[in-house]
């Protein structure tokens, strides 16, 4: 029996992006498990102001990070279009 090895190619962009998109993936999961988390924490009767302040922060800055990602994102595949239509002229 003979064994048959495939070899592809011009792929490296692909896995690249599978690659991202995965990576992208699991940052949404890990932040939005904060911001749904420190909601929960922050919305409960009772905290003390040191505790308000801290869960309240931290979802801040776990909001912005994700809004961050976002437009790093949008940035990202602005300037990747672009340089697509340069090497295309």
């Amino acid at each position: 029996m003979k064994r048959v090895a495939v070899r592809p190619s011009h792929c490296q962009d692909v896995v690249e992006r599978l690659t991202s998109v995965v990576y992208l993936l699991a940052y949404a999961l890990i932040v939005g498990a904060l911001i749904i988390g420190f909601a929960f924490l922050a919305g409960r009767q009772g905290l003390s102001v040191p505790e308000l302040v801290l869960y309240r922060s931290v979802l801040f800055l776990a909001v912005a990070s994700a809004i961050a990602l976002f437009v790093a994102v949008i940035r990202s595949a602005r300037r990747r279009r672009r340089a697509d239509k340069r090497a295309q002229r």
